[in-house]
């Protein structure tokens, strides 16, 4: 196939909205301007007819067509104009966007060219008290989409886009996602001789209704500055120089970047912020993409069938793939990736499960990941790259949590104020007065560093209650030594119970159960432990931070964390290795848990136990 002899080179939308201040109806009219240059490689004038379709699926279609003569062998610049009336507006909160086809049609009938655009119509905006950023982007454009949602979810609505190379992509994120652009432009020379290719080249972004207006610091000599002022007033374009970035209205934010550092741009505040793809863990943008993905999942388990729903308005899926993998106790064991799959915009369509191959084992969890990826290469991301995923339980454990039964004995003194056990490993001290764990050590080596705090948050508000110490009592297990310590609760009959199970060897099981009459919701242990080592082991959701409150877009697995980080908070933890030491957690238990490292090495973790018993295994 050879090449083009006629060629749509590019379009420049404009919308206008007119003044109807002597019209007593209620329409709302609007000018369209299409600025079009089509190229025609012949050597003689053809004739040709331009298509012009606006589509909304909310707003119907809008059809102009227009006959044209090309000129051979140059660009040829025509101007099409057309009234609408009541468009849908495009607001930083309800972003509506026309698609804009366009097609070019020879003498015969035939087609010979398309291109393809979309439009908005940029409405008022409510007066709200929304905040402003700074977008400064190189090459990196890995995280924009996150970071484009972190900033609606902290009432960002208008930014500076600093940039020496403008990505289209940047600006549909934007068209779509609702965030208003100042298109901050490099420095550049301009003469006589290229003093119009500024409309031309900033006419190529002026269909997206994001763009707000454009800064230019030209550098010209002063008798260009009245013919560029001219034609920058035309396109929207202020002649001025870079934002003052001391004098935007900063919200919060995150560190600069080294790249941003290195570009010679004014430092910026530790409170402003700098969206740059920083790779920093950010929980509530994880929550908002999930929110925001264009694809939903739902599971039919006696079916064994996943539903897919296309949530696009007019996007196909040829450009996507669909999969599943299964997570055995957060380990991929099985993976398929089907073929392209059509599914209509606003459609659904169901996928078979394969996995009769799967060998189940009753003390393994199992999760079922269903995921959409790119299938090529995009300009914001890689072919792989997951645009929406959803996690479903397969099966859950059997496991019922105990200690392996060890023929080693434990010693049990009761020493002055504590209760000393000892095994062939591990010894314990628990203290008489409290029932606090004091220390647990191996050898000579101590694992707690301080006393283990309980708290235990009572009735539906979930408040915290002072626990009063009772006594303990103490004796052999099937499988090991158990200590009982009970507290009374102001307020409430009844006792709870902390048990202890210690075997001989190296494992201990703690046990928080309440009586009837107290309403026991959530067990909270504070402890600092010795150097943790290199690398946090853990099952549970991730893969980086995520909290209570922004946790919907993580998802089960198992995860490494660099032990050298500072602060780290993760959700649903079933286990976790820290350093020599493990932590297993009961499958009827809700487990949440931060961990903090100190300047000293310390480390401080808080566990909240979530359910009635509480169950937690320490392994050393």
């Amino acid at each position: 196939m050879g090449e083009k002899k006629i060629r749509i080179k590019w379009l420049n939308i404009k919308a206008r909205k007119l003044d109807n201040s002597h019209d007593f109806s209620n329409d709302e009219p609007w000018i369209i301007s299409f600025s079009m240059f089509i190229e025609n490689y012949w050597n003689e004038r053809i004739p040709i007819k331009a298509r012009i379709e606006i589509r909304n699926q909310n707003a119907g279609f809008k059809i102009m067509e227009e006959n044209m003569v090309l000129d051979p062998q140059e660009s040829n610049h025509f101007n099409i104009h057309e009234e609408v009336v009541n468009p849908l507006k495009w607001t930083t909160e309800m972003t509506f966007i026309y698609d804009v086809y366009v097609t070019i049609f020879n003498a015969l009938g035939d087609q010979v060219d398309t291109y393809a655009t979309q439009m908005g119509f940029v409405g008022d905006e409510p007066s709200v008290n929304k905040q402003e950023a700074l977008v400064y982007y190189h090459e990196n454009e890995a995280d924009v989409l996150d970071d484009i949602m972190c900033m609606k979810q902290v009432n960002i609505q208008k930014i500076y886009y600093c940039a020496w190379e403008k990505k289209e992509s940047f600006y549909q994120l934007c068209d779509t996602h609702g965030i208003k652009i100042i298109d901050v432009l490099p420095y550049v020379e301009i003469s006589p001789q290229s003093i119009y290719q500024i409309e031309e080249y900033y006419g190529l972004y002026s269909n997206h209704p994001s763009v707000e207006r454009w800064i230019v610091a030209p550098i010209m000599k002063k008798s260009d500055y009245y013919l560029v002022k001219e034609i920058a007033s035309k396109n929207r374009i202020e002649i001025g120089e870079y934002p003052d970035i001391n004098t935007i209205p900063w919200s919060r934010g995150f560190r600069q970047s080294r790249e941003y550092e290195e570009s010679g741009l004014p430092a910026i505040p530790e409170s402003g912020w700098l969206f740059n793809s920083l790779n920093q863990s950010r929980p509530i943008t994880r929550v908002i993409k999930k929110q925001n993905q264009r694809f939903s999942f739902q599971i039919n388990l006696d079916e064994m069938e996943v539903i897919i729903e296309s949530h696009y308005l007019y996007k196909g899926t040829f450009d996507v793939l669909f999969g599943y993998e299964v997570l055995e106790d957060g380990v991929s064991i099985f993976k398929n990736i089907e073929d392209t799959i059509d599914i209509r915009p606003g459609e659904q369509e169901g996928v078979l499960l394969k996995l009769d191959a799967i060998d189940y084992n009753s003390n393994c969890q199992y999760d079922l990941n269903v995921f959409a990826t790119l299938a090529q290469d995009t300009d914001y991301e890689k072919a792989g790259y997951i645009i929406a995923m959803e996690q479903f339980r397969l099966r859950d454990s059997q496991k019922v949590m105990a200690i392996v039964s060890s023929d080693l004995p434990v010693r049990v003194q009761e020493k002055h104020r504590k209760l000393f056990l000892e095994g062939e490993r591990v010894s314990c001290n628990i203290s008489r007065q409290n029932g606090e764990i004091l220390n647990l050590a191996i050898g000579s080596k101590e694992i707690f560093l301080k006393p283990m705090l309980i708290e235990c948050l009572l009735g539906e508000d979930s408040k915290p209650r002072t626990l009063q110490f009772k006594g303990y009592s103490h004796g052999s297990a099937s499988n090991g030594t158990e200590v009982v310590c009970t507290y009374k609760v102001k307020g409430y009959k009844g006792l709870i119970e902390v048990l202890y199970l210690m075997n001989g060897k190296n494992e201990i099981i703690m046990k928080v159960k309440a009586s009837d009459t107290i309403p026991l919701k959530v067990v909270r242990l504070a402890i600092r432990m010795n150097d943790p080592g290199d690398t946090i082991r853990y099952f549970g959701k991730g893969p980086d931070d995520n909290t209570k409150q922004y946790n919907e877009g993580a998802y089960l697995g198992l995860f490494d964390i660099d032990a050298q980080k500072v602060d780290i908070e993760r959700c649903d933890v079933q286990w976790m290795t820290i350093g020599d030491y493990g932590f297993d957690i009961d499958s009827t238990t809700v487990c949440n848990c931060k961990i903090k490292k100190d300047s000293n090495q310390f480390v401080d973790i808080a566990i909240e136990l979530i359910g009635a018993p509480a169950m937690l295994k320490i392994e050393v």
